[in-house]
């Protein structure tokens, strides 16, 4: 149902753990993205390559262009499909790590 998030990003196992308090950020140098319906296309600047963000993703993609923190992102995944904690937080750190593999992100305090 949503377990894809990006179209042509592979998903990696989260590297590390991450304080709560800790917050991640697009880095917004790096992409051009744009809302369009459900989904969020995006273009990985130093690649030139465009991506699609399904709508699992872009449920979350705004949040990390303003800088969300790993419990941010998995509230939102719960709220707006009704899932368990544990998997929301499967998926959110599975698109974390998707982009952390294309250092789409930066760490902030």
């Amino acid at each position: 149902m949503y377990a894809a998030f990006l179209s042509g990003l592979t998903a990696i196992q989260p590297g590390g753990d991450r304080g709560i308090s800790q917050k991640l950020k697009l880095r917004s140098e790096a992409v051009d993205w744009r809302q369009v319906d459900d989904e969020i296309v995006v273009l990985i600047k130093d690649s030139s390559t465009y991506v699609a963000v399904n709508s699992a993703g872009a449920v979350i993609w705004p949040a990390l262009a303003e800088g969300a923190t790993r419990d941010d992102l998995v509230a939102l995944l719960q709220e707006r499909f009704g899932i368990d904690a544990g998997r929301a937080a499967t998926d959110a750190d599975a698109f974390v790590a998707a982009l952390a593999e294309q250092n789409l992100l930066v760490e902030t305090i």
